[in-house]
Parts: structure tokens; C-alpha cells; sequence
């Protein structure tokens, strides 16, 4: 069976919609909602079974005057109004019903999309947050690693820095020494030369002084030599 009102497949025996509770109506009630004729058929079974509404008969044969057949057709008359009245509070009811079906689905609905839209923004807050802390921590990762490539940097500066330092000093410390050994080949350069110097002027001394005497050997020499020679010629005259 094919609910009507939206659509669902139910049981052939099922009298409410499983889906949004409609209740199913009779093939009796379709009837006499479609066709008006069929009212007045329901009557007229009832009178030929005798299984009519004992109310109404009583109420048509009471203005009948005792007249079975005017009875009859006082009963069909107060039948069909009875079938329209109760066919009437049937469709209030079932459009009370559906009425409030369709605010209960719409409170629902609005329920089932307040909830949906809370989630939504639930996530998205959560997403939100979310994205917030990875760029939060994608800051202080990169900050951390500024700050470290910063300390390297500064280390290899430094590093660098002492190097040249040292280079520095260990040029000043080369020149320096370099400096002493060429003033202290110098010095010993200068210390020979006057030594030579002095050599060779003590030598010039000893070799003047023993030429003087040399030639006050000779002169000492002619000198006896020519006492000598005027002895001789003394003696010879």
C-alpha cells in the first residue's frame, strides 16, 4: 500500500503510514469520500440487511407516522446526513491530524536543520580553531628556526670573527718575530762587520808598528854601518 500523503510503501494490512503516521482509510471510507452515491448505498445495505443505526430508525419511524416505507426514506435521509456529518468530523480530524503531522515534520525539520547548521558551525569553529593552532605552531616552528639559523649565523660570525683574529695576531706575532730575527741578524751582521773592522785595523796597527820598527832597524843599521865605514877610514888615514 502506497501512502498517499508521502509516498511510502507499507503493508497491505498496515492502518497508519510507517513513515509519517498517516491512518489509512477503508475501501468503505474512500468510497464515500469519492462518491456520493455510494452514501446512499450504505443505507440502503444497511435497511436490506436490517443491521441499520437503531438512533436513526428510531428517529425516521418516529416521524413517519407508523409508515415503514416513509420510515425507510426518512432513515436513508438521516443515514447519508449521519454518513456525511461522520465523513466531515473524519476529514477535520484527519485534516487536524495532517496539520499537525506537518508542524511536527517542520518542527522537526527545523530541528534536524538547527542541529545541522550548529554542527556546520561547530566544524567550521572547530576548523577554525584548528587552523588557528597549526598557524600558531607553523610560527613558532618557523620562528624557532629563524632563531636557530639566527644563533648559526651568528656562531659562524663569530667563529669567523676569532679566526681573523687570530690570523691577526699570529701575522703581528710572524712579523714580530720576523722583525727581532732581522734586527738580531742585523746586530750580529754589524757586531762582525765592527769585528772585522777592528781586525783589520788592528792588523793595519801591527803591521805600521812593525814596519816603524823595520825601518828603525835599517836606519839603526846604516847608521852602524857608516860608524863602521868611518872607523875604517880613520884607521886607513
Amino acid at each position: 500500500m502506497t501512502c498517499l500523503h508521502c509516498g511510502a510503501i507499507n503493508k497491505d494490512t498496515a492502518n497508519f503510514c510507517k513513515d509519517c503516521g498517516m491512518k489509512f482509510t477503508t475501501q468503505k471510507e474512500q468510497d464515500i469520500g469519492t462518491h456520493e452515491e455510494k452514501l446512499y448505498e450504505i443505507a440502503m445495505e444497511e435497511l436490506e440487511s436490517r443491521s441499520y443505526i437503531k438512533g436513526i430508525w428510531a428517529k425516521a419511524f418516529s416521524q413517519s407516522d407508523a409508515d415503514e416505507q416513509r420510515a425507510k426514506a426518512l432513515y436513508i435521509k438521516f443515514r447519508v446526513q449521519s454518513l456525511k456529518e461522520e465523513l466531515m468530523a473524519k476529514r477535520k480530524l484527519e485534516e487536524e491530524r495532517v496539520k499537525q503531522e506537518k508542524i511536527r515534520a517542520q518542527k522537526e525539520a527545523q530541528e534536524r536543520e538547527r542541529i545541522r547548521l550548529q554542527k556546520e558551525a561547530e566544524e567550521r569553529e572547530r576548523i577554525k580553531i584548528q587552523k588557528e593552532a597549526q598557524e600558531r605552531e607553523r610560527i613558532r616552528l618557523q620562528k624557532e628556526a629563524q632563531e636557530r639559523e639566527r644563533i648559526r649565523l651568528q656562531k659562524e660570525a663569530q667563529e669567523r670573527e676569532r679566526i681573523r683574529i687570530q690570523k691577526e695576531a699570529q701575522e703581528k706575532e710572524r712579523v714580530r718575530i720576523q722583525k727581532e730575527a732581522e734586527e738580531m741578524e742585523r746586530i750580529r751582521l754589524q757586531k762582525e762587520a765592527e769585528e772585522i773592522e777592528r781586525i783589520r785595523l788592528q792588523k793595519e796597527a801591527e803591521e805600521n808598528e812593525r814596519t816603524k820598527s823595520h825601518r828603525a832597524t835599517e836606519a839603526d843599521y846604516f847608521i852602524v854601518l857608516f860608524i863602521v865605514l868611518f872607523i875604517i877610514w880613520l884607521l886607513l888615514a
